[in-house]
């Protein structure tokens, strides 16, 4: 299946279990290998993004495209991570 740019900006993305992550808004291309590298994706007026990687897609489908369930853990491990960073440099009293 080949998709334009167009089609793919504004792609609905979800999970293998049904998980609304939000709408592609970008692609990252590799000039030199021809091929995207990762989608960066986003609910509408959230300013948090989203970059799935290539490795991280099943399947593309005329109206949207799914992704493995582990993209939200990931996402859940890095907000901790960040937040636990935040912590250890916010100076206590």
């Amino acid at each position: 299946m080949r998709f334009l740019a167009k089609k793919i900006l504004g792609l609905r993305v979800e999970t293998q279990t049904k998980k609304y992550l939000g709408q592609i808004f970008n692609f990252v291309v590799d000039v030199e290998n021809q091929s995207i590298i990762s989608y960066e994706v986003k609910k509408s007026f959230s300013k948090k993004e989203l970059i799935i990687s290539s490795s991280q897609i099943i399947s593309f489908e005329k109206d949207k495209m799914i992704v493995k369930d582990n993209v939200v853990d990931l996402l859940v491990q890095t907000k901790i991570a960040s937040m636990k960073k935040n912590e250890a440099l916010t100076p206590t009293l």
